[in-house]
């Protein structure tokens, strides 16, 4: 299971963000005029009440643009850029054991965590 977690989130340009994406291209599609305002001008770390950004992100997806969005760097035309964060192009067997979590649930590592002390 690890291995398909590396496989997947540890490949940051591969094809499962950087191309359109079959999953989220079956809802309703997102427009490049819909996306921007929702993104607004500024960074932050909270997102304002009247932005919906998660339409950022399935826009992103739809459209295989995650990667060159989020880092100015398109993965078909500059893929060296993406090395030094992609995890599967790092680890070697030297390498210690290591878990990736994908996502903010909180819950979800302390359920981990749980499991961890039933097995030991």
């Amino acid at each position: 299971m690890l291995f398909f977690f590396i496989g997947v989130y540890g490949d940051i340009d591969g094809p499962w963000c950087s191309e359109p994406d079959d999953f989220y291209r079956k809802q309703p599609l997102v427009s490049r005029q819909d996306v921007w305002p929702a993104v607004g001008r500024t960074t932050t770390s909270e997102v304002p009440a009247e932005h919906n950004r998660s339409r950022f992100y399935l826009y992103c997806r739809q459209h295989g643009l995650w990667p060159y969005q989020v880092t100015g760097h398109d993965p078909h035309t500059q893929p060296k850029w993406f090395d030094r964060y992609c995890p599967i192009r790092n680890i070697t067997k030297a390498y210690p054991p290591t878990l990736l979590i994908h996502g903010g649930n909180r819950r979800g590592l302390f359920r981990i965590q749980d499991e961890g002390r039933k097995a030991s």
